[in-house]
């Protein structure tokens, strides 16, 4: 469906994008945090309806209610929720409402560009294993003999097998050094790549981490269980790391080049990305044919 721009307008200023009634991959990215952040309702499958309940939340209506659907009552409700706001070319909400978001510090070209420190490289191929960890970390065709079925296990399932980590540096979601939804496999892992980014200066970049969320790749009913739907996938600051497909010379772009850059000026950098990969996480931002900078999932 053509959704109308006070729509879209309600939707972006509620998730923090600038509210100029187009939809594209940053918005859409700042979506998808507002629903995973939100208990009260979930359309990320859908785009349209996504942006439809995000507005509606936005404009005060609950329960049943938000259902990604536009009807009398949500068109006067979001109607009115723009009046109020003054969101006709607004700029960007302020992001009150994560108070995790507001604490990222780094400035993307002040990268403390140091790869080795002690007595790990960075840049050395060989991956660190951490207490409690993967001594190998599984393939694609290997990892449901380690992780599970998540189809299988259904949603319930998979999050009985899921872990709480507490006490790890940074300062991201709430700021309060705990990260829920995580395979209790995967665990050692995140906590390994956060004390790495922690000890090489650059742990302050991440001010969002999502974990679990059981859904299809790319939210496409169509495609298979997404990794998050394990635990073992995690999307970092996805509104500056969003995903796109390259076309023309943009398949020449590559990571960390002047064209990233200018792509992603405030995206992750790649001593943090480094960190990861050093902890076992493969990148989405290597992948040539869909960028997916935010996403490292822990599958070879």
């Amino acid at each position: 469906m053509t959704l109308p721009k006070h729509i879209i307008q309600a939707a972006q200023h509620a998730a923090g994008a600038a509210a100029d009634g187009t939809l594209g991959p940053k918005t859409m990215a700042a979506l998808r945090e507002y629903d995973d952040e939100c208990d009260d309702f979930d359309c990320a499958e859908d785009a349209d309806r996504l942006v439809v309940a995000v507005a509606q939340h936005a404009a005060g209506l609950t329960g049943a209610d938000i259902d990604g659907r536009i009807g009398p009552k949500t068109d006067a409700a979001v109607r009115a929720y723009a009046e109020r706001e003054k969101l006709d070319g607004a700029p960007a909400a302020e992001r009150t409402r994560r108070r995790g978001s507001g604490m990222a510090v780094w400035e993307p070209h002040e990268s403390p560009g140091v790869y080795e420190k002690d007595d790990v490289d960075l840049r050395d191929p060989a991956l660190l294993v951490p207490d409690g960890g993967l001594s190998e970390i599984p393939t694609r065709r290997t990892m449901m003999s380690v992780y599970g079925d998540a189809a299988k296990l259904g949603k319930a399932g998979v999050q009985k097998g899921l872990a709480k980590l507490e006490g790890l540096p940074g300062r991201f979601n709430r700021g309060d050094g705990v990260v829920h939804g995580v395979h209790q496999l995967a665990a050692p892992h995140l906590r390994l790549a956060l004390e790495l980014c922690e000890r090489f200066g650059v742990v302050d970049e991440i001010y969002r981490i999502g974990t679990f969320n059981y859904r299809h790749m790319r939210h496409d009913p169509k495609m298979p269980l997404s990794f998050h739907s394990y635990g073992i996938a995690l999307d970092l600051n996805p509104r500056e790391n969003f995903g796109w497909v390259p076309k023309g010379e943009d398949k020449l772009i590559e990571p960390f080049s002047d064209g990233w850059w200018a792509k992603y000026p405030r995206g992750l950098s790649e001593v943090a990305v480094l960190c990861f990969k050093k902890a076992g996480y493969a990148w989405g931002g290597d992948w040539p044919s869909f960028r997916d900078p935010m996403h490292f999932e822990l599958v070879r």
